[in-house]
Order: C-alpha cells, then sequence, then structure tokens
C-alpha cells in the first residue's frame, strides 16, 4: 500500500470518525464514546496530513496542534458542566470545517479518480459534520427550536437535493481527469503556437520584403559596384 493511498484512506476515515462521533454525541449515555472518536477522527486527520507532505510544513502542522489543544484545555476548563454538550457539538463541527478543508486542499489537476472520489467524501461529509454540528450547538443551547422544520413537498425537495448532489459527485470524478487533460493540451499548444509566431512572423516579413540589388549589396557590404 502506497503512501498517497494511505492518506487518502485516513483522510476518509477521519471523516467517517467524525459523522460517528457526531451521532453518538446524542445520547448522554454516549457522548463520553463520541467525544473520544470524535478526537480519534481528528487524530487520524492530523497523522493523514503528516503523511501527505504536499499539503503544508510539519512546522504550520505542529504550531495547530498546540494551538488547538490549548483552546480545548482552556474551553473544558472554563465551559461549565450544563454547557458540555454545546462546546462538544461546535468541536465536533470544526472537525467537519477540517475535513472539508483538507479535501479542497488535496484538490490538484493531477488527481487522479480515486482521489477524486476520497476528495468528494472528505468535502461532503465534512460539510455535513459542519451543518450537523451547528444543528445540534442552536438545538442544545435552544437557540433554534427543538422541533422538526418541514414544509409542504420536503421529501421531493429532498430527493432533488441528494440526486443534484450525486450526479454532481460522479461528473466531478469521471470529468475530472478528462477536464485536465484537455487543459494539460490546451496549455501545450498554446505554448507550441507562442513559441512559433515569432518565426512564422519572420519569415513572412522576409517574403515580403523586395529583393536586393546588386547595387544595394555593394552599399551594404562597403563595395562600390
Amino acid at each position: 500500500m502506497t503512501t498517497e493511498l494511505m492518506t487518502q484512506l485516513g483522510y476518509v476515515l477521519a471523516a467517517g470518525l467524525f459523522i460517528f462521533g457526531l451521532k453518538m454525541l446524542g445520547s448522554p449515555a454516549t457522548a463520553r464514546r463520541g467525544n473520544m472518536i470524535s478526537a480519534i477522527g481528528m487524530l487520524v486527520a492530523i497523522v493523514s496530513a503528516l503523511l501527505d507532505q504536499g499539503i503544508v510544513d510539519f512546522t504550520y502542522i505542529a504550531a495547530g496542534m498546540v494551538v488547538g489543544g490549548a483552546i480545548g484545555a482552556i474551553a473544558a476548563r472554563a465551559v461549565a458542566m450544563t454547557a458540555m454538550p454545546e462546546m462538544v457539538a461546535l468541536f465536533n463541527g470544526f472537525g467537519g470545517a477540517a475535513s472539508l478543508l483538507v479535501g479542497w486542499a488535496a484538490l490538484s489537476p493531477d488527481s487522479g479518480t480515486f482521489t477524486l472520489i476520497t476528495i468528494v467524501l472528505s468535502i461532503l461529509i465534512g460539510g455535513v459534520t459542519l451543518t450537523g454540528s451547528l444543528i445540534a450547538y442552536g438545538k442544545l443551547s435552544e437557540t433554534i427550536g427543538s422541533g422538526a422544520i418541514t414544509f409542504s413537498g420536503q421529501q421531493i425537495v429532498n430527493s432533488l437535493v441528494v440526486l443534484g448532489i450525486f450526479g454532481g459527485a460522479v461528473m466531478f470524478c469521471m470529468l475530472g481527469p478528462q477536464m485536465s487533460a484537455v487543459s494539460a493540451d490546451k496549455t501545450d499548444k498554446t505554448s507550441v503556437v507562442s513559441q512559433g509566431i515569432p518565426a512564422t512572423c519572420s519569415t513572412q516579413a522576409a517574403a515580403k520584403q523586395p529583393p536586393l540589388s546588386g547595387e544595394c549589396l555593394g552599399d551594404v557590404f562597403g563595395d562600390v559596384c
């Protein structure tokens, strides 16, 4: 198993752990375990980022771990126990945002189909985790109502949204390499054409000039006819 494959699988595993951890936070009986699973997911994401040399320098990753750990330690001591679920929901949402940003940062024109699939999953799962955590925070803090928000035709709208996401993901994964190849081919052709323009222009300019007479040649070379 190559390092790149391990890195991509690590991203997907981390995003999955974030989702399961968020689900477990919905019940007091499993909230502690959910928090631990989310922390493991963050660890897997950081290790995957460390394995991927091209994302960011190790110095920034270490600094991020120190700053994030300090914020977590301060918040864990300063926040009251009654407000702990809201804090955990926000932290888990930050983990989803991190998964989303990691997927975005891993995108490149040279990405293969498998890499694009993992990027789509990372962005999709991270986005769902982020928005779900924000909703969970709003309900736990009673900022928004605890009841479900429904409207007429909601199932149809939800189905269209899911189909749109699925269709967009398929197009992104299937057409991504083709678009990259077309873009690279156009770039190569543009480079060839731009390199050929000076020679073509010089040839055309030379063809338009009238032939030099013997007298003119003599004047040029200093000979007297």
